[in-house]
């Protein structure tokens, strides 16, 4: 089965939820229709017999050699009396096989009345059950067209017509009517609505009529079979089949006579005789054939609803095609497609076969040729032995040694199994045809391991396949095995109940009463005292199934919850999350070893059904308080994987969702406040949604500081109109619908405590931060929701103080809030969009408590949702559940680690396993071929102009006076190229001219950024606020122009590319934003516009608006964000984790104002360096060099590990990681001791530095905005050259990937190209043309990374375009 990962998308709009992360992108689900609206039983049964034995009807003439046997029996072995009533105390026990539950009435040849009473007596123990009512009419006239049946008078003298109006009236609906008679499809059309086709409801759809004849036919009358065919299909299939195989077979059945088959040993009820094998096998062949001919809910309806009926339907299959034989074509109610030719039917002669010569060969039937003296003596014909006139001599014993068990379901299984392996990757592919009999081998010991094997891998296939599992009939017997304690049934048990709880949720009610919830419990556990390494994976995916089956089994279900309480499964979760509260110190080993018991997604399901196990269940609730397991809950806020955060916070927010427990309340909310710091937009919208339960318990006490923290001008009174405030009144005032504020009243004499409301102010002040600032529109929006919510109930309270209808207390000093809440009001309006941005209440002069003690203002926030006008917004909502449980099916393997990777990150270890013709997995293959393209033409770029490279002498010693002055007059005079050639006389570097190929007009002010595509023709341009626009720099058109969604007026200072799909842009108020689907990929992207998969903020403490270089970014291929500016740190950020791996400070007060380091493809795995050498550039001219590598020792160390002498001399000293944590990251480095390197030799402001690695040396090159660059040797103290390249201001510096190539641009409207010996090879002014004008301030350049390929951005609109 091949890896599916979902698509990664982003919803436009909050709510419905998931609130950040789409569903997968599927054919929408199937509707759930294998459940049954109603489940109905047959209780009663009527048998009308009107055989009048010994005179034929009038209409009938019957050839003197004709069938004779009624139910098996022979009418003329005793009297008339005698045999009418042993014929009907047969077909009653041959129907009670069928269902032993039901009431029986026989009335045997009867008149009109005795029908009438026997079934109105009937229906009436019946109730709104099923009746069935069996006419046998062999001794009767054939129906009429007028719809008639016939009985007899009371002295059996005359036909009395009986009307079909007159029967439905008695029997009434639900019914089955069986019509054993001539000619009993004329009265079909009685039993669907009349003869004119009148309509008489939805009670027509509950009558079944199952009829021997169709119109105009009559029965037959061959002697080889019953006189009563049709009932001897219906009641006693076994037998009748296999006679009527012997006659229709005279080659490979010569010598057998039909009554051999009486002598077959066994039970019908017992599947390991052969009497039971086959009848085991006729069930499952005829469930097959009416599974893969009827319609899914015409399936339902005949075959699962009713036992009896469903065993008569199967059982008419079978009358069919045995009456098609014989001339005689049976009908139905409801009509019933042709099945006598049915493919599936050679597979039962072909067991049928099989049986007979093995019973045969092994000796166990003898004298096959000889007729059986007593036929009815088999378990197949329920003739009682008490009979007189039909002695029944001993059964053959059904221990039969010799018979060998027929192939039957081991090769329907290798059917299916094939069908699995090559059919279901065929498009319209049809459902499997062996799935009904998968169903019946679950009853079977010896196949049942391997038909569940097979039921796991076809449910895999999506919730189609779920639903028509479901619909086969697979519930019961998957829910019944639960009860088997085999370990190797309960593997795959758990796997398949994943499937089914994903698909239906209902089904948490069959698994609460059946008392199944302890098997999942204990599952949790699975393999974790296993010792066998294969085991580990296995053992962790079911681990993670038990946890999901467990979530979905409690989600919003009362008892679910009480009996996962009862069974102290939320102490079984904490256990597993145990390792969260080890001491930080404890040894990495020790720690590593414990979280790998739970890996990410085990861990994920754990906090997500701990979630749902405590959601408004106060009994689980209080345990977890008391014994601190939410401290496990908190702890987990910190996990190394985002999407066990999310959970975490998702878990925190439903503890919160009981009754008030201010104190551990107000730690929750402490707990998440922290989250909302996270770099995930998931963690931080749970977090905040979580916030908003808090809110919504406590939200008077909020009301309240909200309008302290935001307190209007002197003198401010109500605005508005005193009717409008009437009406709000009106609207708000408590009624028995409304009943949610009607406790507010008895609340107002409390005062708020100062220390809550201080906590409490810290809340709302971080909503209002989020709110105002949060980079990800969703969870700003969440943020403005609840702000709102605040707000309208403060205006609630105002109009009613303002009305004097609800009396409150003065407030005594403003001090009842403490002082420094006053310096908590940065945010001072709410300008989020759609938020009360003109809302300014006056000044409460009299306080509401915060009903803290009582629980009233839980209440109030509960039940807010329908306390309100339709025009407040609501709280937010959490949608994780739903997404997570969308998601399920495509996750990958949970014991992968990578697991716990971004998924809007892609680029994972199973691109390789995806489907090559869909869309994910072409767009994977489409992007592996461009990077293998890309590393092959950088290579030849390479190859192509390494004659460029330095000189081994290293070219011009630019450190001697004499040898700048040179450089200064022939290179800075003019911006001119000084034209000078080598030393040894080739002139071969000078063949290098760059003409301008297109200007682009991005019709915005500026541009602050360029960023070419590694391989496709994607120009990427910044403007300079916040728009993005993407450019095909080929075909010089615009595709794409969207907004960063910059906040308080930042701008853009950095962009950068993510595994060549994802843009990542940084702003100077420490935010960063992750854009997708920029890109078409050569048709293989989605066709829906950019979507934003991710933002956090990057370094929390920039402003917006500061003077300096923002925030600049590096990043690294081993999926670290390096980021840095006008920030006191440098900050790593896992972006795969999208967590911080760890700061230290740059040691000075000037911002950084560029990055790199020498993580690289060209330069193999980190060059010569290694990925963790971290070089910045910084306003005053110095470099810094940090190496982030542990020594050996402990601590880090020096750059490659040689003159580690040369860092002593440093000007600052790296400091330890901030924020502390639980210690829970894995893989983390602690930057306690970062080994640090400064140069000083620049004197401005640095441009740009750049490793490079041509002519086999691995150089550091740098330029700084004096127009001065240098090349520097890490293990050096001192540079190693330098190169003056301008005098004016050098606004722009870049060197080429694999070009020697240096590229400069200059606030005097010029821009240069050079060497690395510093020979010009362009000087750069005007746009080319007859009156080109003179082109920009050079604000930013940008290097193609395969192409001889410059892009320059100006202070004006236009982007210039230059290639050989």
């Amino acid at each position: 089965m091949t890896s599916r990962r979902p698509p990664n998308l982003l919803p436009t709009l909050l709510p419905p939820p998931p609130p950040l992360v789409s569903t997968p992108s599927t054919p929408s689900s199937p509707p759930i229709t294998w459940r049954l609206k109603e489940r109905m039983k047959t209780v009663s049964v009527v048998l009308v017999l009107c055989l009048n034995i010994g005179t034929s009807p009038p209409d009938v003439s019957k050839p003197p050699n004709s069938s004779y046997l009624e139910c098996w029996f022979d009418p003329s072995s005793t009297s008339r009396s005698k045999a009418r009533e042993a014929i009907g105390q047969v077909l009653e026990l041959q129907y009670l096989k069928w269902q032993q539950r039901a009431k029986y009435k026989q009335s045997l040849d009867p008149t009109v009345e005795e029908v009438r009473s026997t079934c109105t007596t009937m229906r009436r123990y019946a109730k709104s059950d099923r009746l069935l009512f069996h006419y046998n009419g062999h001794g009767v006239p054939r129906p009429t067209s007028n719809g008639e049946v016939w009985v007899f008078n009371k002295n059996y003298t005359q036909y009395i017509p009986l009307s079909v109006y007159e029967l439905r009236s008695w029997i009434q609906t639900p019914s089955i009517v069986v019509l054993d008679c001539s000619n009993a499809g004329v009265l079909v059309p009685f039993f669907k609505g009349g003869v004119n086709g009148e309509d008489e409801g939805e009670d027509v759809k509950k009558v079944i009529v199952l009829g021997a004849t169709s119109e105009g036919e009559i029965l037959p009358t061959n002697p080889a079979f019953p006189a009563d065919l049709f009932t001897s299909c219906l009641t006693t299939p076994i037998p009748i089949a296999l006679r009527w195989f012997i006659s229709q077979n005279p080659l490979s059945m010569q010598n057998v006579h039909p009554t051999a088959v009486d002598r077959i040993p066994g039970k019908l009820t017992d599947r390991k005789t052969p009497l039971g094998e086959l009848n085991w096998i006729f069930t499952a062949i005829t469930d097959t054939i009416a599974w893969n001919t009827l319609p899914s809910l015409l399936f339902q309806r005949l075959f699962r609803q009713d036992l009896l009926v469903a065993s008569l339907f199967r059982n008419f299959l079978l009358a069919d095609r045995i009456l098609r034989s014989q001339g005689c074509t049976p009908c139905s109610v409801p009509s019933l497609p042709s099945t006598w030719n049915h493919g599936l039917w050679r597979s039962w002669d072909l067991a049928v076969e099989t049986c007979l010569n093995g019973l045969i060969r092994s000796g166990v039937l003898q004298d096959v040729s000889q007729p059986s003296p007593n036929p009815q003596a088999s378990d197949m014909y329920s003739i009682p032995p008490s009979m007189p006139q039909v002695p029944v001599p001993q059964l053959l014993s059904p221990g039969v040694r010799g018979f060998i068990t027929a192939p039957f379901f081991a090769e329907q299984l290798t059917a299916f199994e094939v069908w699995l392996e090559f059919g279901r990757g065929r498009r319209e592919v049809k459902a499997p045809e062996q799935l009904p009999v998968v169903l019946q081998v679950l009853l079977s010991q010896a196949h049942r391991v391997r038909a569940l094997v097979l039921l796991r891998k076809f449910l895999d296939l999506g919730p189609w396949s779920v639903n028509l599992a479901l619909s086969v009939g697979i519930f019961p017997y998957v829910l019944k095995l639960l009860q088997s304690p085999a370990p190797e049934l309960r593997q795959v048990l758990v796997a398949i109940w994943a499937k089914i709880v994903a698909f239906d949720g209902s089904v948490q009610a069959d698994l609460v009463k059946d008392d199944a919830i302890k098997c999942f419990i204990l599952h949790l556990n699975w393999g974790l005292n296993s010792s066998v390494s294969s085991d580990v994976a296995s053992a962790a995916s079911q681990r993670v199934m038990a946890a999901f089956v467990l979530a979905a089994i409690i989600r919003n279900y009362v008892p679910g919850q009480t009996a996962t309480h009862k069974a102290n499964a939320h102490l079984a979760c904490v256990n597993l999350l145990s390792s969260a509260e080890l001491d930080p110190g404890a040894p990495q080993e020790v720690r590593e070893a414990i979280e790998n018991r739970v890996p990410p997604r085990f861990r994920l399901w754990l906090l997500i059904c701990l979630a749902e196990m405590v959601s408004n269940f106060e009994p689980t609730q209080r345990d977890m308080y008391k014994q601190d397991y939410h401290l496990r809950l908190y702890a987990r806020l910190s996990d190394s994987c985002s999407a066990v955060r999310a959970a975490a916070a998702y878990a925190v927010g439903k503890l919160l969702g009981g009754k008030p427990m201010q104190q551990y309340d107000i730690i929750s909310a402490r707990a998440l406040v922290g989250a909302c710091d996270d770099a995930s937009p998931i963690v931080r919208y749970e977090a905040t949604v979580a916030i908003g339960v808090c809110v919504g318990k406590y939200l008077n006490t909020f009301a309240v500081i909200s309008n302290q923290m935001n307190p209007p001008s002197n003198g401010a009174a109500m605005q508005g109109d005193d009717d409008v405030g009437a009406d709000l009144i009106d609207e708000l005032t408590p009624t028995p619908t409304n009943p949610a504020i009607e406790n507010l009243s008895g609340i107002n004499n409390m005062q708020i405590d100062p220390e809550v409301a201080e906590e409490f102010a810290f809340i709302f002040t971080t909503l209002r931060g989020i709110q105002e600032l949060d980079p990800h529109p969703n969870v700003s929006s969440a943020a403005n929701q609840i702000v709102t919510v605040v707000q309208k109930r403060l205006e609630y309270l105002q109009i009613l103080e303002h009305k004097g209808q609800t009396p409150v207390p003065e407030l005594t000093e403003f001090s009842t809030l403490p002082p420094q809440l006053h310096k908590m009001t940065s945010m001072q309006t709410l300008n989020s969009g759609g938020g009360p941005n003109a809302l300014q209440p006056p000044t409460l002069s009299k306080t509401l408590s915060a009903g803290v003690i009582d629980g009233h203002d839980s209440q109030v926030g509960m039940m807010f949702d329908n306390s309100f006008p339709p025009t407040v917004h609501k709280l937010p909502v959490s949608g994780f559940y739903e997404w997570k449980k969308a998601s399920y099916a495509y996750e990958e393997d949970p014991t992968d680690n990578d697991n716990c990777r971004a998924e809007w990150l892609g680029d994972g270890d199973d691109a390789d396993d995806l489907d090559p013709l869909s869309r994910e997995g072409a767009l994977k293959t489409y992007r592996k071929r461009k990077n293998e393209q890309k590393n092959h033409l950088a290579k030849g770029l390479a190859a192509k102009y390494a004659h460029l490279a330095p000189k081994a002498g290293g070219g011009l010693n630019k450190n001697s006076d004499d040898e700048r002055n040179y450089e200064l007059h022939n290179v800075v005079d003019d911006g001119e190229s000084n034209g000078n050639s080598n030393k040894d006389g080739s002139s071969s570097k000078s063949v290098i001219k760059m003409d301008q190929s297109a200007v682009l007009d991005n019709e915005s002010d500026m541009t602050s950024n360029l960023l070419f595509h590694p391989y496709e023709n994607v120009l990427i341009v910044a403007d300079d606020f916040d728009g993005i626009s993407v450019w095909n720099f080929e075909a010089g058109k615009k595709e794409k122009f969207f907004s960063n969604q910059n906040k308080d007026e930042s701008r853009m200072t950095s962009i950068d590319w993510l595994n060549d799909h994802i843009l990542v842009t940084g702003c100077d108020d420490g935010s960063v934003r992750l854009w997708d689907n920029l890109i078409n990929f050569g048709g293989n992207g989605r066709p829906d516009g950019v979507k934003l998969a991710s933002s956090f903020f990057a370094a929390p403490d920039m402003n917006a608006g500061q003077r300096g270089s923002g925030l600049v970014m590096e990043y690294q291929m081993n999926k670290s964000l390096i980021c840095a500016g006008n920030s006191s740190s440098v900050r790593v950020w896992d972006v795969a984790a999208e967590q911080l791996s760890g700061q230290f400070s740059t040691g000075s007060d000037v911002c950084v104002t560029c990055l790199t380091t020498a993580c690289d493809e060209r330069l193999g795995e980190g060059g010569a360096f290694g990925q963790d050498v971290i070089v910045g550039g910084f306003g005053d001219g110095e470099l810094k060099v940090w190496d982030l590598r542990e020594r050996a020792g402990g601590g880090a160390g020096g750059v490659l590990g040689i003159g580690g002498g040369q860092w002593g001399g440093g000007s600052g000293t790296g400091v330890g990681r901030v924020g502390g944590g639980s210690g829970l990251e894995r893989g983390r480095r602690q930057y306690d001791d970062v080994e640090q390197m400064s140069f000083t030799e620049h004197a401005s402001w640095i441009v740009n530095t750049k490793f490079t690695s041509f002519g086999g040396r691995f150089e550091l090159l740098s330029g700084s905005i004096n127009g001065e660059a240098k090349f520097w040797d890490l293990r050096l103290p001192r540079s190693l050259r330098n190169l003056d390249i301008q005098r004016s201001p050098m606004t722009a510096f870049g060197v080429h990937n694999n070009i020697p190539l240096i590229a400069s641009g200059a606030h005097a409207q010029f821009l240069k190209i050079l060497d690395l010996d510093g020979d010009t090879k362009n000087v750069i002014r005007y746009h080319e043309g007859f009156l080109g004008q003179r082109i920009g301030a050079v604000s930013c350049l940008a290097w193609h990374p395969t192409r001889l390929l410059l892009a320059a951005g100006a202070t004006d609109p236009f982007i210039s375009l230059y290639s050989q």
